[in-house]
């Protein structure tokens, strides 16, 4: 029963995930909170993840959302994360890091 349970929580939160990504396509710009953009990201890309290879997610929740091209974000994303995947030959570890800086908002992907 547990792994029904976990299962289905896994396949709603990839659901969730592509309509997320099916509605970004539908409007060029619009308010968006890059960490659920990052999130989705992740889930969608778990089939794809090694064995030992783990994302660590460091946000500052006071981040203010943003208006961007949504869809293209979560491209540059899923492209920030094969990257991170292809550097560390199958193991390890991808840090997702946001803040503000000076008036910024900086998203940094690291691999250890």
């Amino acid at each position: 029963m547990e792994d029904i349970r976990v299962g289905s929580v896994r396949i709603s939160r990839i659901i969730r995930a592509m309509k997320s990504y099916s509605h970004m396509d539908q409007s060029p710009q619009r308010e968006v909170d890059i960490h659920e953009g990052i999130d989705d990201t992740v889930i969608i890309m778990q089939h794809r993840f090694k064995q030992g290879v783990t994302v660590h997610r460091d946000y500052d929740r006071s981040l203010p959302h943003l208006t961007v091209y949504g869809n293209g974000l979560n491209q540059v994303w899923a492209n920030l994360i094969d990257n991170a995947m292809d550097a560390m030959s199958g193991r390890g570890d991808i840090v997702v890091k946001t803040y503000h800086e000076m008036n910024e908002v900086v998203i940094e992907y690291a691999t250890r």
